[in-house]
């Protein structure tokens, strides 16, 4: 194994980072939004940089197992050409602040639990969970399992992103930040 030398120089700066939980409402996705757009403005208040909300806030997450399956796949949308996405984006360029934020996403004829990040600049990622096990909805209609993690490099950091859920009913949301070499 070879070990790359240490930079004569290091910079270190502190990153404001926040975490939002808040109660959405199943299926309103325009309720949610404007949920996360009022946090984003505290947020912003508040100087933060990077601003975390929950795993399918936008859409709502217990309810989609009692949808219909026309009802399951129209709360889905497209990123980032989707209503809840292309917000996001505006909101994070609009702050200067990189916000996540998960979804229910339709991606070639499927649907997905995703997490949106959005970049001041323009850019963004999204992860699709892993994991989605126990989450059918109707025969046929299944939240897919994405194929890998999410990384992306932010102002010289190593994002990663993750979603989790653990019985009994305690959702909790990952966000790996480290410095990038």
């Amino acid at each position: 194994m070879q070990v790359a030398d240490a930079p004569d120089e290091v910079i270190v700066r502190n990153v404001r980072v926040g975490a939002v939980q808040f109660q959405h409402a199943a299926g309103d996705k325009a309720f949610n939004i404007g949920r996360v757009r009022h946090f984003v403005s505290e947020a912003a208040r508040q100087k933060v940089e990077i601003l975390a909300f929950p795993e399918m806030c936008l859409t709502g997450y217990w309810h989609v197992r009692k949808l219909s399956s026309e009802a399951f796949r129209a709360l889905a949308e497209p990123v980032p050409d989707g209503s809840c996405a292309r917000e996001l984006l505006r909101l994070s360029a609009e702050t200067g602040m990189t916000i996540g934020a998960g979804l229910l996403e339709a991606a070639d004829g499927r649907v997905y639990n995703s997490y949106v990040v959005a970049m001041p600049d323009g850019r963004w990622a999204v992860h699709r969970k892993l994991h989605v096990q126990h989450e059918r909805v109707h025969p046929g209609d299944v939240l897919r399992g994405g194929r890998r993690q999410a990384v992306h490099v932010e102002d010289e950091l190593l994002l990663g992103r993750g979603q989790l859920y653990r019985w009994p009913a305690i959702a909790t949301e990952v966000q790996i930040v480290v410095p990038t070499p």
